[in-house]
C-alpha cells in the first residue's frame, strides 16, 4: 500500500533511539545523478513508525518498509497529532474530531465540538490543541481556554518556558505562560 490525498501532518513515534542518520539527526546530501543500476539509498529501518493524517480522515503508518492505510472513523480532515507514549497519539481535525491512536486501534474523543482544530501540540503532561478555539488537556481532562483572538490558530508549540500559537499573519501569541 502507500500514500494517497493531501496530508497535513506528519508525527514519529520511536520507541528506540534510531540510527544516526534518521529521526531529525542530519541526512547525507542527495545523490547529484543515479546512474544506471545504481539503487536509490535505503529508506530508514527500525523500531519506530511514522504516522501520517490527511485528508477525509486518511492515517497511514510506516514501519520501516512500508505505509499501511488505518481506519480513521472519519471523513474530516485531520490537521494535526501529537504523541501521548510509545505507540500512542491523539489526531485532531476539522469539526471537534479528536482520535486516539493505539497501534491498529482507534477511540474517538470528540465531545460534541463543531469548531476545526488545525494544530496540536504536547509535552508528555499537558497536550494543546488550536484553531476555532484553544483546548488544553491535563490529568484533569479537557478545558476551553480564553483565546487572545478572534481568528483561528493555526500552529503551536511550546517548551518549559511557555505555549505559543501562530495565524495567518505574522503574529505569535503566547497562550500560556
Amino acid at each position: 500500500a502507500g500514500l494517497s490525498g493531501a496530508l497535513f501532518s506528519v508525527r514519529v513515534d520511536i520507541a528506540a533511539p534510531p540510527p544516526v542518520m534518521d529521526a531529525g539527526m542530519p541526512m547525507p546530501a542527495p545523490l547529484p545523478m543515479m546512474d544506471a543500476g545504481m539503487l536509490p539509498p535505503m529508506a530508514p529501518q527500525g523500531p519506530w513508525s511514522v504516522w501520517a493524517f490527511g485528508e477525509k480522515g486518511h492515517v497511514f503508518r510506516y514501519n520501516g518498509t512500508l505505509w499501511a492505510p488505518l481506519a480513521s472513523g472519519t471523513e474530516s480532515p485531520l490537521y494535526a497529532a501529537a504523541r501521548l507514549r510509545e505507540g500512542a497519539l491523539i489526531a485532531v481535525g476539522e469539526h471537534g474530531q479528536v482520535s486516539r491512536f493505539q497501534g491498529d486501534a482507534r477511540q474517538s474523543l470528540s465531545a460534541g465540538s463543531r469548531r476545526n482544530h488545525l494544530g496540536m501540540w504536547g509535552d508528555g503532561k499537558t497536550l494543546w490543541l488550536v484553531g476555532d478555539e484553544i483546548e488544553q488537556r491535563d490529568a484533569g481532562g479537557w478545558r476551553t481556554m480564553a483565546s487572545p483572538t478572534e481568528r483561528a490558530l493555526y500552529g503551536v508549540g511550546g517548551d518549559q518556558n511557555g505555549v505559543w500559537a501562530v495565524w495567518k499573519t505574522p503574529t505569535i501569541l503566547a497562550i500560556s505562560p
